[in-house]
């Protein structure tokens, strides 16, 4: 996307957070680092999302089979934990489930 680099979408994207809480000992996050870490969630392409977002069609479609498959994983995560705490089955949830 071409725009200037004092305009204000530019700013707000690529420029620093500076107010809400952080982690202790990590370093404060951009707002273009949240946008990293929701494409990944929805497995999409990071290196080209801002191509794919000029075509409203397509992105809208990319978004929504995102957005679904992200709902769909943590509600099987949602379920297999309470199966686990249950008592059903007896094994633990690790980190890679997600």
């Amino acid at each position: 996307v071409l725009t200037y680099d004092t305009s204000l979408p530019k700013c707000l994207f690529y420029g620093e957070l500076n107010s809400g809480k952080r982690q202790q000992h990590k370093p404060r996050k951009r707002y273009k680092d949240f946008v990293k870490e929701n494409l990944k969630k929805l497995n999409m392409n990071k290196s080209d999302w801002e191509n794919d977002s000029l075509n409203q069609n397509k992105w809208r479609g990319a978004v929504r089979t995102g957005c679904n498959a992200w709902e769909e994983k943590m509600i099987h995560h949602s379920e297999l934990k309470r199966t686990c705490r249950k008592g059903t089955i007896r094994t633990l949830i690790h980190s890679e489930h997600w």
